[in-house]
């Protein structure tokens, strides 16, 4: 299993690998990748996309056309989600 990590919000790459270098984490290191996202990205939490949908705030600032849209259709984070 392999995994990707990226700067989020207030934490840049040197956080992230200040991070990597804890000693729990270190048995890990080399199955972490990480990837710097732009200032722009970084800020966009998928906790905001969802509390949007559930307060009736439009998300399209937040995710591509196509992720809204199949958010959209299938009916995410709502009470009557429909995945298959």
């Amino acid at each position: 299993c392999h995994f990707i990590a990226a700067n989020r919000e207030k934490n840049d790459q040197q956080a992230l690998d200040t991070f990597l270098q804890k000693d729990a984490i270190l048995p890990f290191k080399k199955r972490v990748h990480t990837i710097s996202l732009p200032p722009n990205m970084a800020q966009i939490s998928s906790t905001t996309v969802r509390n949007n949908i559930k307060s009736n705030k439009p998300i399209d600032d937040l995710v591509p056309k196509s992720i809204a849209k199949a958010i959209h259709d299938l009916h995410l984070y709502s009470n009557n989600a429909t995945l298959s």
